[in-house]
């Protein structure tokens, strides 16, 4: 497995590695998928606000452990529904909605994590005058 934000350790915090064993058992780079597929899905509700190239690089800010347990949630859902979509347990259900609604709320601005936001470019300000002296048009 490379996976390229999140380590074993921590998809192993939310998931028995038994579960991770036998869902991506023949198929290893499928693992690795779920994640780049997951990390573009959260980038896409946390773009216009934040800036998601720092959130998902090596950098340390604060809240990254949420990010990285949402991502987890993401993946470990994902993960076992591709072992068998009817057998979910509803625990992997329950963190899944929760990721959603957080990243819904944050998207939205009703939760306000310490993520690196994103650069403001100052708009140039033209000033001048567009009165008609001579009163007509």
């Amino acid at each position: 497995m490379a996976l390229s934000f999140l380590t074993e350790d921590d998809l192993k915090t939310q998931l028995f590695e038994n579960y991770i064993d036998d869902s991506v058992q023949e198929d290893l780079v499928a693992l690795d998928n779920i994640e780049l597929q997951q990390i573009a899905f959260i980038k896409s509700k946390l773009r216009s606000r934040f800036d998601t190239a720092v959130v998902f690089s090596e950098s340390d800010y604060e809240d990254k452990p949420i990010v990285k347990q949402v991502l987890t949630a993401l993946v470990n859902y994902f993960v076992v529904k591709r072992n068998a979509a009817r057998k979910i347990p509803t625990d992997f259900k329950d963190n899944y909605n929760w990721a959603i609604k957080w990243l819904n709320d944050v998207r939205d601005g009703i939760e306000s994590p310490e993520l690196p936001l994103k650069a403001v470019e100052r708009k140039q300000v033209l000033w001048g005058n567009s009165k008609n002296e001579d009163l007509y048009l």
